[in-house]
């Protein structure tokens, strides 16, 4: 699910609407247990910490929040590497047999769902995964007391120009 601002609601209203809305997916992700909790978690931090990028240079508190947001998602990255190189490995696997039906790569799959699939490690990310909540609920703590310096989309300017920058940027290398 992605965000927006609506132009009707002053920028501060949404901004501190659309961060309460990204931590409170993570909580929700890890209640239901649904899919790959670290995943999702690491998805919403990814977005929270765009949010903050996004006005950058009208949030004081910028730089704080983007480390608490980095942080609950560095909590689960370990975890959800070993679930991406095994889903990897699968399609490797199911796209082209012949080439990657070897039994070095079948091996390292089965290693890996059996890692996944161990009680140390299920420990190892439920703990990391409360890590993570610990870190964003103290945050959510926080947020109603987010303000902006600017207004509108004065607020929003210099994040936007900032990402600009930096695309055209790397689109010229």
């Amino acid at each position: 699910m992605t965000y927006r601002f609506r132009f009707r609601k002053p920028v501060e209203v949404e901004f501190q609407a659309i961060a309460l809305d990204q931590i409170q997916l993570c909580h929700d992700a890890a209640r239901t247990g649904q899919g790959d909790v670290a995943h999702e978690i690491r998805k919403h931090c990814k977005r929270l910490r765009a949010l903050l990028r996004l006005v950058r240079g009208s949030f004081p508190d910028d730089a704080r929040e983007q480390r608490v947001a980095r942080d609950a998602g560095r909590e689960l990255a370990v975890l959800r590497d070993v679930t991406a190189q095994r889903e990897t490995l699968a399609r490797l696997r199911k796209r082209a047999p012949q080439r990657y039906a070897v039994p070095e790569l079948e091996r390292a799959e089965a290693w890996l769902a059996g890692l996944l699939e161990s009680d140390t490690v299920k420990r190892t990310q439920a703990a990391a995964v409360q890590r993570a909540l610990d870190l964003l609920g103290r945050q959510r703590d926080r947020v109603p007391a987010w303000t902006l310096a600017e207004r509108g989309f004065s607020a929003l300017s210099d994040g936007f120009a900032h990402a600009y920058r930096q695309g055209r940027q790397r689109l010229s290398q």
